[in-house]
């Protein structure tokens, strides 16, 4: 099976609309614009998961052979609704500038990157973020599939939250696909005039003549194998990512299965850019300047995808936080305040 995005989706499923905005706003969730994807007819599929295949050994000559197949479990995902009505004053939208469809079309865009970035979150999280959230990532992965950048918590018995994760994908298909439900992938409506109930300046009931549309999507994440996804937890400042740490994360793969990308998070990833320098031989050049490690792309091939859906301190009360935030704001990692 081929390899589909979102973007091919939309190419296939969406308005002309609808196949901009998602492309002019990928850049917020790049592991959703890299996932496999696909568009189902209903809410849930029912699919096949592979728990064991059969050896097939040696057989005598006119001897009987005993019958063999592989063995599964029947399993079920299920889609989730998501959906948001963008809405303006109706005047403001004409004495915007940029004409009465101006204002509008910025509120979809921006709209749409905050539709991506949560559908990341929810994607990697999943049901961390309340019983109506769909089953994420972190869901299908077992303790099996599991270590801590802390040797002192690797274990089941001594595990704990906290921390931040790098995540290693097999982007197959077979393995796990992003799944879009209702036989399109995100969809808005059209633009219309409404009136909306919104209170008067003194706070008792009115209503407001308005510009109004939806942004509706039914989405899940299938994880049909095992060994789809792999997961470093607790890596900090004082628990740093390293190349070392990368190699056994890889190594919890059979053999045969590789991940074809490593998530994580802005910090994470330049911690594991200090930790190459340091393992860089002091060369001085004229300037006198030291080693320098470049930005990290990737780990023996394995590309790295970095995104801010992966928080950097994942304790149970920071995971569901995230789904009570009403507002995405840009994070501010200095240290000088204004």
């Amino acid at each position: 099976m081929n390899k589909v995005t979102l973007a091919d989706l939309q190419m296939k499923y969406g308005t002309a609309l609808d196949k901009v905005l998602v492309n002019d706003v990928m850049p917020v969730a790049p592991l959703v614009k890299w996932l496999p994807s696909e568009v189902i007819s209903g809410t849930s599929t029912q699919y096949r998961c592979v728990t064991s295949i059969p050896k097939v050994g040696p057989r005598p000559v006119n001897a009987g052979v005993d019958a063999i197949r592989a063995n599964y479990e029947l399993k079920r995902s299920q889609l989730f609704l998501y959906q948001g009505l963008i809405a303006i004053d109706e005047a403001l939208a004409k004495a915007d500038p940029s004409g009465e469809g101006g204002l509008m079309a910025e509120q979809a865009e921006l709209v749409m990157q905050g539709a991506m970035f949560t559908l990341e979150q929810y994607a990697i999280y999943g049901k961390a973020l309340g019983e109506d959230a769909m089953p994420g990532i972190l869901d299908g992965i077992g303790n099996y599939m599991t270590i801590s950048a802390d040797e002192a918590h690797n274990t089941t018995e001594s595990r704990q939250a906290g921390g931040a994760s790098v995540l290693a994908i097999v982007g197959d298909p077979k393995m796990l696909r992003l799944q879009f439900g209702n036989s399109k992938a995100i969809a808005f409506s059209p633009t219309e005039r409404t009136y909306l109930p919104t209170n008067k300046a003194d706070g008792t009931a009115g209503t407001m003549p308005a510009l109004a549309k939806n942004v509706t999507f039914w989405a899940g994440i299938s994880v049909r194998s095992e060994f789809a996804v792999a997961r470093l937890i607790n890596e900090s400042a004082s628990k740093p990512l390293t190349d070392a740490l990368l190699a056994q994360l890889v190594s919890l793969f059979p053999t045969g299965v590789v991940p074809t990308a490593l998530v994580m998070n802005r910090q994470t990833r330049a911690r594991l850019q200090a930790s190459r320098a340091t393992a860089l031989t002091y060369n001085k050049k004229q300037s006198g300047q030291t080693a320098y490690a470049e930005l990290p792309t990737e780990f023996e091939g394995i590309p790295i995808i970095c995104t801010d859906a992966l928080i950097a301190d994942e304790t149970d009360a920071n995971i569901a936080a995230l789904a009570k935030e009403l507002d995405i704001k840009a994070r501010k990692l200095g240290t000088i305040e204004r």
